[in-house]
């Protein structure tokens, strides 16, 4: 009778047992099964960024134009700077001209200027007069192979830019834009100069190595910069 009743209690022990034997083993994690588990899910989405404030385009443009003037305004005075002496020693040899001075003492000091290439008078009809004056440190003023086209007396400059601009607005520096140079293997510039001789109009130009004179800064700009720093007309290319 004792055994029946103890049966029971035993039976309910072992069912508890099992439950919790049970109950266990479903909480057990299996790592690889982890794994896996986290491989399939689907990623996080970031969070999302704040929108710029509605006046960040505004300021961002304001610093890069302040910037682009304070750059344009320094750029502008390293050109007037490197091309006053050019045009003070053009205006010197002008006045000399003028005054019955010999052509190539006129120039002298023009010439001795460390960009100068060389100078030349042209007539009222675009007629070269006589032959260059060459600066001292032109090696291809010597060079045999470029001779033939060195300009010469009787080169006719009446198509070009620097001839036409300056015989039209006598008085007024004009410069050109750079281009390349039928007397040597060079990026030149021409300065060019109408004033009054023996009661006709001539040109006194000057041919500056462009190289030499923009630095290592290639002057997109130099002809505005010119402009600003003598009494000049607007130029174009040759």
């Amino acid at each position: 009778m004792e055994q029946r009743k103890a049966l029971p209690i035993v039976l309910l022990a072992t069912a508890l047992l099992l439950v919790s034997a049970f109950s266990v083993a479903a909480t057990t994690t299996d790592p690889q099964q982890t794994v896996d588990e986290k491989a399939k899910a689907p990623a996080e989405k970031p969070s999302a960024e704040k929108p710029p404030a509605e006046n960040a385009c505004d300021d961002l443009f304001a610093r890069l134009l302040k910037g682009f003037r304070a750059e344009t305004a320094e750029f502008n005075e390293q050109r007037r700077t490197r091309l006053r002496p050019y045009i003070a020693a053009l205006a010197d040899a002008v006045l000399a001209l003028s005054g019955g001075v010999d052509r190539s003492q006129a120039v002298r000091a023009l010439l001795e200027l460390d960009c100068t290439e060389r100078c030349y008078l042209v007539a009222a009809d675009g007629s070269q007069i006589g032959a260059c004056a060459e600066a001292g440190r032109n090696v291809g003023a010597r060079d045999r192979r470029l001779k033939p086209m060195r300009p010469a007396t009787g080169t006719n400059w009446q198509t070009k830019p620097f001839f036409r601009r300056a015989i039209e607005a006598p008085g007024k520096v004009q410069i050109t834009r750079p281009y390349l140079s039928a007397a040597g293997p060079k990026v030149c510039v021409t300065l060019s100069y109408a004033l009054s001789l023996n009661g006709s109009y001539h040109v006194l130009c000057a041919d500056l190595d462009f190289g030499a004179l923009a630095g290592d800064g290639l002057a997109l700009g130099l002809a505005q910069a010119a402009r600003d720093a003598g009494d000049m007309d607007d130029f174009s290319a040759p």
